[in-house]
């Protein structure tokens, strides 16, 4: 800086002999002490005629009435003051200069005075034991240091239990376990359920693969489900129907023309002629398209209603056993002499219940059995054997019935007919429908002078769909 020169003659107002002379640069005082031993104080800053000031700016020092000192790359260890911490340096923390100890703590671990950090390093132990709490007996022999790692070997009892990987920690005394333990990250055999990778061919033996979503991605596997509702879309093109690919590649056509379609109302078969002139039934053996399955002796039949829809109706098999319900017994005033009894065969003839009639006179003699009965409301049809009447007439005597409607119509009969053993007859009413109401006349005649033949009428059966 420059030099100021102070004229020690006009600070005092007489001449002394100085033995002593001292300054305090920091408070800007000189002390001298005289002859006498006396001290006296010189305030330098009240005598400095060119007092001058410093400023910092940057890494420049400037100073009033001077050119200013640049400090760059020029401070050194006296300009600094002693720190408080060890390692105190100086860095930059990316937009300013600090200066302070540059190493704090590594892991919660504060450095030496030399700034070292002493990091713990576990032992790595592995073993069959499974159960946390005994791994420091079973696999140390004593009590683990923080950060000793412990991994279950392929010793282990249950195999579900290998690659199990645990980490010590002191503050708890107690096995941590790293989880998830990523397998397929350290063994090649295994694979990541999602998410991850393989080359080379699967075997799965017997085994299913089980859970597959519907493939999206053109190389997404297919599961049985989506298979099964496989969709065929192409469109009539000539003879052609459709095409079906297999996965090969290989390409199938499905042609046929149909050039005539004919309907047997009463069946429901449809039949159609392909290109050839051929009916179904002579491409494929027989088989023929059947909208509407009638099979009554079966016990169901599909009908067409008016609105054109399909109706499954029951058959309805009514028996009724002798005597009958709603059945009366007459004579015709004629020709009616004779024993009239009821009885049932026993084991040997089904346990039918049956009307027996019989007579000793030299004459034929009849006697009439008069069965009513009424159709329920949601009858809609007879099935193929209407109604069926089991009877017995041995020798000459003979069984015979008429049928016929309230207001008269006959609806049919069964001629005088003659059977040794049990028998069935049958009527086929013309035109009762739901909600009539009939009655059937049941005529047993006896043979002449021949009380031995007899005459027996058992069930009464009525076969119809609903």
């Amino acid at each position: 800086g420059i030099a100021t020169d102070i004229d020690l003659t006009t600070a005092v107002t007489s001449l002394e002999t100085l033995t002593s002379l001292s300054q305090d640069a920091i408070a800007g005082t000189i002390t001298y002490t005289n002859e006498d031993g006396n001290d006296t104080v010189l305030d330098l800053n009240l005598m400095d005629i060119n007092n001058q000031d410093l400023s910092l700016t940057g890494v420049n020092l400037g100073i009033t009435n001077g050119t200013g000192v640049d400090l760059t790359q020029r401070i050194t260890l006296p300009m600094l003051a002693n720190g408080t911490n060890p390692n105190t340096g100086i860095f930059w923390d990316g937009s300013q200069w600090l200066y302070q100890r540059r190493v704090k703590s590594v892991n919660n671990i504060a450095p030496d005075s030399d700034g070292n950090v002493a990091l713990p390093v576990g032992n790595v132990y592995t073993g069959p034991t499974t159960t946390t709490a005994d791994i420091d007996v079973n696999e140390i022999g004593g009590t683990p240091n923080e950060g000793d790692i412990y991994i279950v070997n392929s010793s282990a009892a249950d195999a579900t239990q290998v690659g199990r990987t645990y980490i010590y920690d002191s503050d708890t005394s107690s096995w941590v376990e790293i989880d998830p333990f990523n397998a397929a990250l350290y063994d090649p055999r295994y694979v990541n359920i999602s998410g991850d990778t393989m080359t080379g061919d699967l075997d799965m033996g017997s085994s299913s693969i089980t859970n597959l979503a519907a493939p999206v991605a053109g190389s997404d596997a297919a599961n049985k489900v989506y298979v099964d509702g496989f969709d065929i879309a192409d469109l009539i093109t000539g003879n052609k129907v459709a095409t079906i690919t297999e996965p090969d590649g290989t390409a199938h056509d499905i042609n046929e023309t149909i050039t005539g379609i004919v309907q047997d109302n009463a069946t429901g078969v449809i039949t159609f002629t392909d290109e050839a002139g051929n009916t179904d039934d002579v491409v494929n053996s027989g088989e023929l398209l059947n909208v509407v399955s009638e099979e009554p002796t079966n016990g169901n039949a599909v009908k067409v209603g008016a609105d054109g829809g399909a109706y499954i109706n029951p058959l309805v098999k009514e028996v009724y056993s002798a005597e009958y319900a709603g059945a009366t017994l007459y004579a015709d005033g004629t020709n009616n002499i004779g024993v009239l009894t009821s009885d049932n065969t026993g084991a040997t003839g089904n346990w039918m219940n049956y009307y027996e009639w019989s007579s000793s006179e030299a004459t034929t003699q009849d006697y009439d059995v008069i069965f009513r009965f009424t159709l329920p409301n949601d009858f809609t049809n007879w099935g193929a054997t209407p109604i069926e009447i089991d009877f017995q007439a041995q020798g000459s005597a003979t069984f015979s019935a008429s049928m016929f409607l309230e207001d008269g119509t006959s609806q049919g009969s069964i001629g005088p007919t003659s059977s040794t053993n049990w028998t069935t007859a049958s009527i086929s009413p013309a035109t009762m429908g739901a909600g009539q109401t009939a009655v059937i006349v049941l005529k047993m005649t006896s043979a002449a002078n021949d009380g031995d033949q007899k005459v027996r009428i058992g069930d009464i059966t009525l076969n119809y769909l609903r």
